[in-house]
């Protein structure tokens, strides 16, 4: 069982939007563990949100956003291992992590909550904020751009191929068709024609043949 978690000396004014927190705990279970945990923005905030109603640790806010820094990652990491089956024989409780939680962490109370987090320019931090966001959804867009560009040209690849193979599987068979009526008439007269006085052709017959002609041709290629 893995029960380790990153050094205390770890922490740092690095800070994050619990949206970003949620790619970093991933990243760092990919690298760390060699595991996909692919945990989401909504389990995260629902343990932080658990934790702070048992007034157990506190999330720091700036402009009413929760934000979280490396001892909100140290946690998260702790919670994660604790329920993951890939990392625990028996994976623990909600109540059991939450409880070891308050025991194992210098944990951030309620009075100690900085409502602009632990930053020796705010302002500075905003900006960063509202430049990364721009960032993100700029290649969001570009990317969804690309997918539907691709899309469009995988569609219209698509149907070029169909179009291709239908016009040579009609041309085949106006080939063959023709092949068949020469085949046809180069038969004896007497299994092309019937009747007594009057000879007609066995118009029935002379479509049969073309059609097994065809479709034994068709088969072949």
């Amino acid at each position: 069982m893995h029960d380790d978690v990153l050094p205390s000396d770890s922490v740092s004014n690095t800070v994050w939007k619990l949206a970003e927190f949620t790619n970093v705990i991933n990243e760092l279970f990919e690298e760390k563990y060699k595991i996909e945990l692919n945990v989401t923005l909504n389990t995260l905030n629902n343990h932080f949100r658990k934790l702070e109603e048992q007034g157990i640790h506190y999330l720091n806010r700036m402009n009413n956003v929760k934000i979280c820094d490396m001892l909100d990652l140290q946690i998260a990491e702790f919670i994660c291992a604790k329920r993951s089956k890939k990392l625990q024989k028996v994976v623990w409780q909600l109540p059991q992590i939450y409880d070891e939680v308050g025991r194992k962490f210098e944990c951030r109370k309620e009075e100690d909550v900085n409502i602009m987090g632990n930053f020796s320019d705010s302002s500075e931090v905003v900006k960063l904020f509202n430049e990364l966001e721009e960032k993100i959804l700029s290649v969001v867009v570009e990317k969804l751009t690309e997918n539907q560009k691709q899309l469009e040209i995988d569609m219209k690849d698509k149907e070029k191929t169909i179009n291709d193979s239908l016009a040579h599987f009609f041309s085949l068979q106006r080939q063959y068709k023709k092949e068949a009526i020469q085949l046809w008439e180069q038969k004896p007269k007497n299994e092309r024609f019937s009747g007594l006085l009057i000879k007609t052709e066995n118009l029935k017959a002379r479509d049969e043949f073309i059609e097994e002609y065809i479709e034994s041709k068709l088969k072949i290629n």
